[in-house]
């Protein structure tokens, strides 16, 4: 029984946040005691009597585990607030706007990934998120801790303040968003379809469309019932399967736009009217455009920064180069490095926004942590504007497609060893360490991820030399081509939670699609001769 505890605690620590397979009939115990170790932290850093708020996803054990949580918070000494079922971001903005009331913010769910998994979203108050060390904290007490008896206390809903945030919520992401500007209508002037793969996203988003239907944009809905068991397939807009399910009830309905969040709502994916996806970066290049529109203070003499994550498309920078007086800032992959660059206090003032090509879009004006519905927001605005103007998304985003042609992001798996993982991250840095080498040089430059001296943050630096993985803070590392006639990028990084290798390619230009497939396929070649033809994509 200790041994199983042991191995659920290492397995879902391997995130930014937690998220794992969670296996019966440990799971709820665990929980539980998860919700007495944010006490004890919170205790840690002086907060003596401390209030958590706590919501959870739809999936079928997110009922029971919120509870759980709860009860083990209270146990504590802590007291708890549940908002309900909820997206993610109910949790950023309660614990943001009522930062003096709440100490910790609590989601519990495992965002898009299948059923059976599960697992917790934390955040201080103020919306800050949890550190590595925060996280390393509750892993510690975790397991220096004994079982408990029970899943929870039997008076655990007697104990608990129960509040419904969900109109509050929906006047704040209005007011923070362009669409706020949209007048009043009783006629239908746009028409979107959302998606939300069974997760919460059409009972996140509900209150904001019935505003929004006001303005005279009219809501379709797809797969909008939550259901745990997700019976349409994982809420995942980076999945082909849910895009294409999106796309065809565009085309179905004639609509103006498809968005289509993820299972806790955090994210959103997009297609256009013509039926056709629009990629995290290009929405990302949409709403910097839209964001530059909207300030008044552009003009300053210091330039806004935007942040994309390295794998962002080329197409980010080449954009912003049109636009005046934006500064791109290339960052780490994965929220935790990225919002605390945005809350840095040498860059917070400047920072307008923050993408990732996953589809994560970040916000100053929402406590800056990410937002799919403020990023759909933005995009309805965005599709009204150029309706007025006789054009549409899609028409903004066909010249990019012929220009920018990307791998999307290509998994490698690598075979265990009988003597466990250790040998499996080892293969998986010797082909890493050999596939950076070859680009070195010969017409070639790279980037690496290190951390910037000013800032004490890690950030993409030009790099010199060979690539040497093993004093590498950050492995990631990208490499441009500086051939004439071969333009492109590659990103190559390890996961860090699997033995996989990551890779993104992207080629330019109106006659480099061909190029991106045989890149790729080239790529694929070599990853397999360097692994001993043992590593398979996924």
């Amino acid at each position: 029984m200790v041994h199983l505890m042991q191995h659920i605690i290492q397995s879902i620590f391997k995130r930014d946040d937690i998220r794992g397979i969670v296996p019966d009939p440990l799971s709820l115990p665990v929980v539980r005691l998860l919700g007495s170790s944010v006490v004890e932290l919170l205790h840690s850093k002086g907060v003596m009597n401390p209030r958590g708020v706590i919501g959870y996803d739809a999936r079928l054990a997110s009922p029971e585990m919120a509870r759980a949580f709860a009860s083990g918070f209270m146990d504590g000494g802590g007291a708890m607030t549940s908002i309900g079922m909820v997206s993610s971001e109910y949790i950023y903005f309660i614990c943001g706007k009522e930062s003096d009331r709440y100490d910790v913010g609590a989601m519990i769910t495992a965002s898009h990934n299948p059923p059976e998994y599960n697992g917790c979203k934390f955040v201080h108050g103020g919306a800050v998120p949890f550190t590595g060390a925060d996280l390393q904290f509750l892993k510690d007490f975790l397991l220096a801790s004994s079982l408990p008896e029970s899943p929870y206390r039997d008076d655990v809903e007697q104990r608990l303040e129960i509040r419904d945030i969900r109109e509050d919520y929906a006047d704040h992401m209005m007011a923070i968003s362009p669409a706020k500007s949209l007048p009043p209508t009783e006629q239908e002037t746009l028409r979107i379809v959302v998606a939300a793969g069974n997760g919460v996203g059409a009972r996140a988003f509900a209150p904001i469309a019935e505003r929004l239907a006001q303005r005279g944009v009219q809501t379709i809905w797809l797969d909008p019932e939550p259901d745990g068991r997700f019976p349409n397939g994982t809420p995942n807009p980076l999945l082909p399967s849910y895009v294409s399910r999106l796309a065809a009830k565009v085309l179905e309905c004639k609509a103006d736009l498809g968005i289509g969040f993820d299972g806790d709502a955090d994210r959103a994916g997009f297609v256009a009217e013509d039926g056709l996806e629009v990629t995290g970066s290009q929405v990302l290049a949409m709403i910097m455009d839209c964001k530059q529109s909207l300030m008044a203070d552009m003009a300053e003499a210091q330039p806004k920064l935007v942040f994309r994550n390295i794998c962002c498309s080329q197409l980010v920078s080449d954009h912003a180069a049109g636009l005046s007086n934006i500064e791109i800032m290339d960052t780490p992959v994965g929220h935790g490095q990225i919002k605390q660059l945005m809350r840095h206090e040498a860059l917070r003032s400047r920072v307008i926004f923050a993408g990732e090509h996953s589809g994560h879009f970040y916000y100053p004006e929402f406590y800056f942590v990410d937002s799919g519905t403020l990023s759909s927001l933005y995009l309805i605005y965005l599709a009204m504007r150029c309706k007025t103007r006789n054009t549409s998304i899609g028409k903004m985003a066909a010249p990019w497609r012929g220009c920018y042609h990307w791998s999307t992001e290509i998994n490698y798996e690598f075979p265990k060893d009988p003597e466990g993982t250790p040998m499996e991250r080892r293969l998986v840095n010797q082909v890493f360490q050999k596939l950076g080498n070859a680009f070195s040089g010969h017409g070639f430059r790279r980037e690496e991820i290190r951390k910037d001296a000013e800032l004490g943050l890690c950030r993409a630096f030009p790099a010199e030399g060979s690539y040497d993985l093993v004093h590498q803070e950050v492995p990631d590392l990208k490499v441009i081509s500086a051939i004439p006639g071969e333009r492109f990028w590659m990103v190559v990084r390890p996961s860090g939670n699997e033995p996989v290798l990551r890779v993104n390619i992207e080629t330019m230009g109106t006659d480099k699609a061909a190029f991106c497939r045989e890149l790729t396929a080239f790529i694929d070649q070599q990853i397999a001769f360097l692994s001993g033809y043992r590593a398979r994509r996924k």
